[in-house]
This record gives structure tokens, sequence and C-alpha cells, in this order.
């Protein structure tokens, strides 16, 4: 749902904090044209450039029948893709990412879908998904989240695409998304923002009790067959929810109005760039 804070019996504009992430787990700008020697990358089908489009990491979708495979093994005819991986610690800390998708909406190209991963603790049974991923034989169009606690579906929200997100006239579908995780201990949260700004929350739920505090984020990808489809990841962003407790200036704007007693109040969240 969309975050709406209301407030009591408040006259006025005023420049309110939000906590923010200051201090650092790590912060990938994608700058250089070399990748920082924490990702570790998994040889597939698939390629990365750091030199398409500079300030990014371009991750290129390439079949046929080429599957992500962090939770296991693809089976059948198809191979394990390209897979960047990057570990850290911790269990109390916020995650941001900012990715911009470009996918071809072709009949015959089948499944284009980017994944964005998070795996808990040293196995497979605890992690979190996230797929924008586009089908146009099967008319699939959708950006959505699960979070599995040992291997069982513990949270999920399937309607995070943003209307505007369908095929441009060129047949391409082209949008970017912010994507938020917090986690706190064994609770992990979810959030979602179309432009940067407002954001809505997708869902909590917990992964095993006990998980222990090291993770990696996962870039990997399912291509049915190459259409020239890929995803631009602007930036990564992790630090530790004691360090969010800083205040970010003017990163709330606040607005109050009493009207005979009523309260119309609202808090607009905003995100540092």
């Amino acid at each position: 749902m969309k975050r709406h804070y209301w407030l009591p019996f408040f006259l006025g504009v005023v420049f309110f904090s939000q906590p923010a992430r200051c201090g650092t787990i790590f912060d990938e700008e994608f700058s250089g044209t070399t990748l920082d020697p924490a990702w570790q990358v998994t040889s597939g089908p698939g390629s990365y450039s750091l030199t398409a489009n500079p300030g990014s990491l371009r991750y290129n979708m390439v079949g046929p029948l080429t599957a992500a495979d962090w939770s296991g093994a693809p089976s059948g005819a198809w191979t394990p893709g390209l897979e960047l991986s990057r570990s850290f610690s911790g269990s109390d800390w916020t995650l941001d990412t900012q990715v911009t998708y470009s996918l071809n909406w072709n009949a015959d190209a089948g499944a284009q879908r980017p994944y964005f991963v998070i795996q808990f603790g040293s196995g497979t049974g605890d992690y979190l998904a996230i797929d924008r991923g586009i089908d146009q034989w099967y008319g699939s169009n959708q950006l959505e989240a699960e979070l599995y606690s040992n291997n069982t579906v513990a949270g999920s929200d399937y309607n995070m695409l943003d209307p505007t997100d369908t095929v441009q006239s060129n047949g391409w579908l082209l949008h970017s998304y912010t994507l938020e995780v917090q986690r706190h201990s064994d609770n992990i949260s979810v959030s979602y923002s179309f432009d940067g700004t407002t954001f809505f929350d997708a869902f909590t739920a917990s992964i095993t009790p006990g998980t222990s505090g090291t993770q990696q984020v996962i870039l990997d990808g399912t291509t049915y067959l190459s259409a020239g489809s890929y995803a631009d990841w602007n930036y990564i962003r992790a630090g530790t929810s004691a360090d969010n407790a800083a205040p970010e200036p003017a990163s709330l704007l606040l607005v109050g109005l009493v009207l005979g007693g009523a309260t119309l109040a609202r808090v607009t969240g905003k995100r540092a760039a």
C-alpha cells in the first residue's frame, strides 16, 4: 500500500527529517570501467558491461534456454546463466537499488526475465527473488517479488508493475524502478518506487529463525531466446539500520492543515539520490 502518515493538528509547511542510510556496508555506484573485486562472476550464457552505459552495470540477457539458478541448477535443456554475486554481513540493514529494464517484446524470443536476488545464510532455502519478467507468447508482463523461508514462499507481491510500463511503439518495454529491502533479524521487508520518491510497501515476512547474518546479492536472468534485452543496474547501496538513525535534512516534506478540528496532514517521503 502507498505510504501515508497522518499527523494531528498541524498548521503550516515544514521540512522534516527521515532516517537516512549514512554509514555504509557497501556502496556500489558502478562508476569505474572494471567490476569491483568484491563481486564474483559465475560464467554462463550472458554478459555484463560497465562501459555500454557508463555509471551503471549492464546485464545482457543471452539465450537460448538460459535459466537463473541461485536455488539449484536448472533441469532439462536449460543452462545456468551468467551470475554476478556480492556477499555482505549483518542482520540489521537497508539495501537500495535502482534499475532500468530494457526488454524486447518479441513473441519468438519468449521469456526475458532479469532477476535481483538476495540469498540469506549459507544454504539455498532462504532467499528473496525479484523478477521483472516478460513473455509475449504467454502475454506475461510483470514485476513481482517472492520471499522464501526454508524453500516455502513466506511473503509475496505479484503486482509491483507500474501501470505505465507497457509496450512502446518500437516493441520494447523501457522503465526504471527503485527497490528497497530491509532486514531486521529474521524479518524482511520489501518496498518499491516508480519514481525514486514515492514508495509502496510490498510485504514484510520472515525467513527461517536464526538464519545467519550473511547474505549475497545476486544479479541473474532467465532467457528463452536472445532478443537484445538487458537491465542497467544504476547503483546498489547497503547500510546498517543503526546508521540509518542519522537524519538527512529536508528528506520529508510535512504539510498540515486544520479545518474545524479536523486534521488534513500528510508526510510524503523522499529518498536520497
